[in-house]
């Protein structure tokens, strides 16, 4: 547990004591200088911000006491009562508020699962559309809440699934609503005016479109671009269901050129709202698509941003004569100077484990998705000879960063290469030296490579 948690756990305990004491009323106390007026607009936006962050149903019953003083206070500010008492019943509305602030901090991780869904029904209008259904999940959801401001800090299985399920159902319930609410208004209006006699081939396309696009939006709630060319499709049908029914019921009496006529004008408006449609289908399509590469670049950029901090710090844990550390794409290259193994030998020597002991810091840093331990060697012998050595020593560090327990054996590969990579001119002894080295190429986690050009 940070210091953060350890602090709103001990305040959510301290608002626990509060709430099992039925004498206790949390107080705030306000400057004897202090406007109620003022203060009263204050604690407004602090009541708005708790109903963004759901303290409503995380801490109700000190939510509902704050809700209590503060309209007293409200009411007393706006007939002008007396300043020391609009803050006196403001300190109640305030103390009651932190308390339900504090409450709901303690809570939240343990219920998030049912406030996303919560959150997806309120983006989804589920209070506009079913209020009386949504307060009566709100309030199921309360009686579980109310029993963690009294210190039974319990949900069981069943009540975490029904409440999920319940916010699930009355999300999709209003997205339909939302997205099909018009179509299945017009197949009413043509019921009514009796379409399943007059006009039931339309009237019978128009409720099989309706019911495709019920399906598409259970598939895809969350992707309007999936669901809308159905949803489109059913409104246009239901329109044309309701136009055709009208034209029918109004025929009596008109020439067939009339009736023509009201078809062809009608078949117009049909055809210009195809094309609005297919212009707010066009440009919900490029808005998915701007944003989508927004949020890839927004996640590229934070990765390189990160792994540029961890460079540093990384660069930092190592002097010059241990090891030089390079940014190699979206990876991180660990040179490991120290690590010099004795001619022709794979045993690792004593005074490389220092350094190797530091690269378990890096590769924390990094949350490590992937560890690739490269060796290579000089020209000098055979290349069958150098390619085994090199393979050898790879994984003499491979077993040591495992045995350490800085890696597991799925996340780390050892690959020898030889002297095909060479940095250096192996004419030269420095070159040479140069040449035989070993490198750990660190993937941090949800990284891929894309460049081999280390900086």
């Amino acid at each position: 547990m940070n210091s953060n948690q350890f602090v709103r756990a001990a305040l959510f305990t301290a608002m626990l004591g509060l709430g099992a004491c039925a004498s206790t009323s949390p107080k705030y106390s306000y400057s004897p200088t202090a406007n109620g007026a003022t203060e009263v607009q204050s604690l407004e936006a602090e009541f708005q911000r708790a109903q963004k962050e759901d303290v409503p149903v995380l801490s109700p019953k000190h939510y509902k006491a704050a809700e209590s003083a503060f309209a007293d206070a409200k009411a007393m500010a706006t007939k002008g009562k007396d300043n020391d008492k609009v803050l006196e019943r403001l300190g109640y509305a305030k103390g009651h508020l932190d308390a339900a602030f504090a409450a709901a901090s303690g809570s939240r991780e343990s219920v998030k699962e049912i406030i996303k869904v919560r959150r997806d029904a309120i983006n989804a209008k589920a209070p506009e559309h079913f209020g009386k259904d949504f307060n009566s999940i709100d309030n199921d959801f309360r009686d579980i809440t109310s029993n963690f401001e009294n210190g039974k800090m319990a949900i069981s299985v069943e009540e975490r699934s029904k409440l999920q399920r319940d916010y699930m159902d009355i999300e999709l319930k209003s997205i339909k609503r939302n997205e099909l609410g018009s179509a299945m208004n017009l197949i009413g209006k043509a019921k009514d005016m009796k379409a399943e006699k007059m006009s039931p081939q339309s009237l019978t396309e128009a409720q099989a479109k309706v019911k495709a696009a019920e399906m598409a939006i259970e598939s895809n709630r969350h992707n309007d671009t999936a669901y809308r060319p159905a949803v489109n499709e059913a409104n246009l049908a239901a329109q044309k269901a309701f136009d055709i029914n009208e034209i029918v019921r109004n025929s009596k009496g008109k020439s067939a050129e009339q009736i023509a006529m009201e078809i062809q004008k009608r078949s117009e408006a049909m055809a210009s709202q195809r094309n609005d449609l297919a212009t707010q289908s066009s440009k919900i399509s490029a808005r998915d698509s701007a944003i989508a590469s927004l949020s890839s670049k927004n996640a590229q950029l934070s990765a390189r941003e990160r792994l540029d901090k961890s460079l540093e710090k990384a660069r930092g844990l190592f002097t010059k004569s241990e090891a030089d550390v390079y940014r190699q794409g979206d990876q991180l290259l660990i040179r490991l100077k120290q690590v010099q193994f004795p001619t022709g030998r794979t045993e690792l020597p004593q005074s490389s484990f220092t350094t190797l002991a530091k690269t378990k810091d890096v590769i924390a840093m990094l949350g490590a998705e992937k560890v690739v331990v490269e060796g290579h060697t000089d020209s000098v012998g055979g290349k069958e000879a150098n390619q085994k050595l090199s393979q050898e020593r790879a994984d003499a560090i491979a077993k040591y960063l495992v045995t350490q327990d800085i890696v597991t054996n799925d996340q780390v590969q050892a690959e020898g290469f030889g002297f095909d990579k060479p940095l250096a001119s192996n004419k030269t002894k420095t070159g040479r030296a140069q040449n035989r080295r070993v490198d750990l190429v660190i993937t941090p986690a949800a990284a891929a490579p894309k460049s081999s050009t280390a900086e």
